[in-house]
């Protein structure tokens, strides 16, 4: 019987019997007999949406707990695992959170470890930031995204179309003369030549007096304009 257990009267006094209440995945009743009704201290009644077979009110394990199904009286919430902690493999969910981490096996112990495509960073599992040439997926971002994508074809990071790679500067620019030359009108950096050199900015009004977001050297990574073409300078930009 899984529905409660009877306390001895030691006292004489009579006693009502003590109900551990509804078991993992019972129907319960909120309202009437409040949230911590559920026989596990570890669960609480309510509606659970991310569980599609339940409809109404029902005992379930709260934030930070899984169900271990152990027996037919619905199984014992526990504690979920983090980064590098013991697990157990036949727990669904045992890691947490769950989108980044597996139970997984290490050597003669499973453990909770980073998910394909992941990396810890000594705090959590992140994806890695991926760069020109840089082995990818189609899930990965490769960095900076207005420039470069990662090619489905060779499994790498490469130039988005209309960008090459400059080798100097370690980056997938426009080509000078490729997109809104220097002086020009823009909306945003990245359709101007040159780019990511440059930027979309107003100009010194008392020098233009254009009133224009314009395609400009971008002088605060030190990039100043020589002979229509940005370049990289050690000094600041006349």
């Amino acid at each position: 019987m899984c529905t409660g257990i009877k306390l001895r009267n030691m006292s004489g006094i009579p006693r009502r019997p003590f109900l551990r209440g509804p078991i993992l995945g019972a129907d319960c009743d909120p309202v009437l007999n409040g949230t911590d009704q559920c026989a596990d201290p570890n669960a609480a009644c309510g509606v659970l949406s991310e569980q599609k077979e339940f409809c109404n009110n029902v005992c379930w394990c709260t934030d930070g707990f899984v169900i271990d199904i152990q027996d037919n009286c619905g199984g014992t919430c526990v504690p979920q695992k983090t980064y590098s902690e013991v697990c157990d493999p036949s727990i669904r969910d045992i890691c947490a959170p769950v989108d980044t981490l597996e139970c997984s096996v290490n050597g003669t112990e499973f453990v909770c470890d980073c998910l394909t495509g992941f990396v810890y960073n000594g705090t959590e599992c992140v994806r890695p930031d991926l760069y020109y040439n840089d082995t990818c997926t189609c899930e990965d971002i490769c960095l900076p995204p207005e420039t470069v994508v990662c090619n489905s074809t060779t499994g790498k990071c490469d130039c988005r179309e209309g960008f090459i790679y400059n080798a100097t500067s370690g980056q997938c620019e426009r080509p000078p003369g490729d997109g809104i030359d220097l002086g020009d009108p823009c909306l945003a950096a990245v359709s101007c030549g040159q780019y990511p050199n440059v930027k979309c900015e107003f100009p010194d009004t008392q020098g233009t007096g254009k009133k224009n977001k314009v395609c400009q050297c971008d002088d605060d990574k030190d990039f100043c304009e020589v002979d229509g073409v940005c370049v990289l300078s050690a000094s600041p930009c006349p």
